[in-house]
């Protein structure tokens, strides 16, 4: 028993020649053969089919041309298809331009106006299946459930995301030094966690200078604002 068709796995000529065994071991012939195949399309080919008139053929064989006829894709539509379900975002391709290439695939594989909604669907599925953050892909499935929600808004959202993510890990080494040290009476690890100190001076300032230099009255201190001494040298500076 044939699988139901898929255009996206094979084209229309070779799923024929995948039923016409399983028709001949039925002992399918005529008009018989012709209704057991259209029970396994889809609507949307069964409508085109009916339209037609690939039911009014008189035998097999020319049904069958027909159908070939009807619904066989241009090769460039089904190529576009395939690699719209195996496409994945490169290591150095960012959601943005990941985004794009879907969309070209998708207006390829899926050409009609009357595809619109299958083009939508398929581009959903390979943004949440090809995108390169765990993170984003599970919040994105999620989303994937709301029905009101089209493949640009969910797009727009990973990229928000993943904007999100970026800034954090370029933050994160200047949030906080960590030094991992082992105690000497329980031989246990302690952390010890320090926020980063920026010494805005190229060298520690030397503040051992002599009575006489340090008294220098024609010099204002602009931390204490007392004479005598450069803020460099002031006792009220944070050591």
């Amino acid at each position: 028993k044939p699988d139901v068709y898929d255009p996206s796995k094979l084209t229309i000529q070779l799923y024929i020649e995948q039923f016409e065994p399983f028709k001949d071991i039925m002992g399918l012939d005529g008009r018989q053969a012709m209704n057991t195949f259209m029970t396994y399309l889809d609507i949307k080919a069964q409508t085109k089919l009916i339209d037609n008139g690939a039911l009014q053929s008189g035998t097999w064989n020319q049904f069958k041309q027909h159908v070939i006829r009807t619904l066989e894709e241009p090769q460039a539509a089904v190529k576009a298809r395939f690699e719209l379900k195996k496409a994945s975002q490169q290591v150095d391709e960012t959601l943005s331009d990941f985004g794009n290439r879907l969309r070209r695939l998708g207006k390829t594989g899926y050409p009609g106006q009357g595809e619109n909604h299958a083009r939508d669907s398929a581009l959903k599925d390979a943004l949440c299946a090809g995108v390169s953050r765990d993170e984003i892909a599970v919040h994105l499935i999620n989303m994937r459930g709301n029905a009101d929600m089209d493949f640009n808004v969910l797009l727009s959202e990973a990229i928000k995301r993943d904007a999100s993510y970026g800034a954090r890990e370029t933050m994160k080494p200047y949030e906080q030094h960590v030094t991992v040290m082992k105690t000497s009476q329980d031989h246990g690890l302690a952390v010890d966690v320090r926020p980063l100190q920026v010494n805005t001076f190229d060298e520690v300032p030397d503040r051992s200078l002599n009575a006489a230099a340090y008294h220098n009255h024609s010099v204002i201190c602009h931390i204490c604002h007392q004479p005598g001494h450069y803020s460099f040298q002031c006792f009220h500076s944070p050591q």
